[in-house]
């Protein structure tokens, strides 16, 4: 597995924001290589600096904003 980056409550940083903004042909031809080559893409979001749900943010709104990025950006999962 390998992480394009870290996301966090207040947007996405450095590299996956470098890889949100990628062409979509560019996307795809670097993720191909990663999958042929046995690994998968993920983004890792909130570490040891944000509690969403302590932040008393609704947990089934950030899943779903969380699945709309990986969905969104061809993305093979999310690290936590």
């Amino acid at each position: 597995m390998n992480e394009v980056g870290y996301g966090c409550l207040t947007g996405s940083l450095v590299q996956a924001l470098e890889w949100q903004n990628l062409s979509d042909e560019k996307r795809a031809a670097i993720k191909a290589e990663y999958n042929d080559a046995g690994v998968s893409l993920v983004v890792s979001v909130f570490g040891g600096t944000e509690q969403p749900t302590t932040m008393g943010l609704d947990p089934i709104e950030q899943a779903n904003a969380m699945s709309s990025f990986v969905r969104s950006f061809n993305l093979d999962g999310i690290g936590m």
